[in-house]
């Protein structure tokens, strides 16, 4: 999403403040000038270049109207002319229309695309030391494009709604709701994982319960006989640690064990992100997460679906919550967005389908 030359360099930012405070300073960071290196900071509306730019990568109206806010052109016109004493341009209302803002960095010798990222991210780590203010760069169209392709899945309208017919677990809404808010993918998926986390526990006791219940009531099990009794305790024991007081189940093999349940088959699952974007189901057989290496998942293999969906999911999510010097796999924010955002689409849909799946009628 960033624009850039040989000396000049443009990328768009989200802003996210926790005070309204935090708006203001960002309108009125004046330019900065670093005269050891030559280079100059700003940071304000896009510049006509950049207008020009996503008007021709963004064609689409539909996906216009997430780039530019919807409001009557006279009246950016009237709220314009009150600041101004000359013409208003067309390209001067395109650019007060833009949701987002803009850095540009020019450099007075010529600079790789690389130089000028590292420039970037000394700048808006000095705003958010000094200010408080957390300005993240749009690096990939996709995080402009997931609000249309869900809408587009979706298709109601304000019109359509219905007042609900069920009742909803409020802790899988809560962490739902943080979810669906959430500008930043990591919190995004971890949110919707707590969904999924939620009944972990319960399922994997479950399991064990029905299989330990199979097993002393078969004909061929006898509780005279030693090995039957060793049997038992193995399977009570598997998939769990013991830490002192405590005993852990597998989270891999609870994570699974829930697939299977809300999920017996991946046909629903891949009709709503083929639906939201048709390369992905493509993408999923064959690609692995580019920072974890979670496992490759083909929706047409049953056999292998739930182990190896189970399997990439909770290797993304240790990737993100695990970031040790040194580790393999671990997630960098930022430089590993637009992998990660190619993994938000399935663990959503996951978490609407276990809400609704434990959902009771009213």
């Amino acid at each position: 999403m960033s624009l850039a030359s040989q000396n000049s360099f443009e990328m768009p930012l989200m802003e996210h403040s926790n005070t309204p405070v935090g708006r203001r300073v960002s309108d009125s960071i004046p330019e900065m000038e670093d005269a050891e290196n030559r280079i100059t900071y700003s940071l304000g509306r896009p510049s006509n270049e950049y207008v020009l730019f996503l008007l021709l990568k963004f064609r689409d109206p539909n996906i216009n109207r997430y780039i530019f806010r919807p409001l009557p052109i006279s009246f950016l016109i009237e709220r314009m002319s009150r600041d101004s004493d000359g013409p208003i341009l067309a390209m001067d209302v395109l650019k007060q229309a833009m949701r987002f803002k803009t850095l540009k960095i020019s450099s007075v010798r010529p600079r790789s695309a690389a130089s000028f990222n590292n420039f970037s991210n000394s700048y808006l780590f000095s705003l958010g030391y000094n200010l408080n203010l957390a300005l993240v760069p749009i690096r990939q169209s996709d995080e402009i494009l997931r609000s249309y392709r869900i809408r587009r899945v979706r298709r109601t309208n304000q019109s359509e709604l219905v007042a609900p017919r069920k009742q909803y677990h409020p802790d899988l809404v809560y962490h739902y709701q943080l979810g669906i808010s959430a500008d930043i993918p990591a919190l995004e998926y971890l949110s919707f994982y707590h969904v999924i986390e939620h009944f972990f526990e319960h399922i994997f006791n479950e399991d064990i319960v029905s299989r330990i219940r199979d097993k002393i009531t078969s004909e061929s099990f006898s509780y005279k006989r030693d090995r039957d009794i060793k049997d038992l305790i193995k399977m009570a024991i598997s998939n769990r640690s013991f830490a002192e007081d405590s005993v852990n189940v597998s989270e891999s093999e609870a994570l699974r064990l829930t697939l299977l349940k809300f999920i017996p088959s991946p046909g629903p699952l891949a009709d709503l992100i083929n639906e939201y974007d048709e390369s992905l189901l493509e993408y999923y057989a064959n690609t692995e997460v580019p920072f974890c290496k979670g496992r490759r998942v083909d929706f047409r293999n049953l056999e292998s679906f739930h182990k190896n969906l189970a399997s990439r999911i909770y290797s993304t999510r240790n990737a993100i919550v695990h970031s040790k010097d040194g580790d393999r796999s671990k997630y960098t924010p930022f430089k590993d967005d637009l992998a990660l955002l190619k993994e938000l689409p399935v663990l959503r849909f996951i978490a609407e389908i276990i809400i609704n799946g434990s959902a009771q009628v009213m």
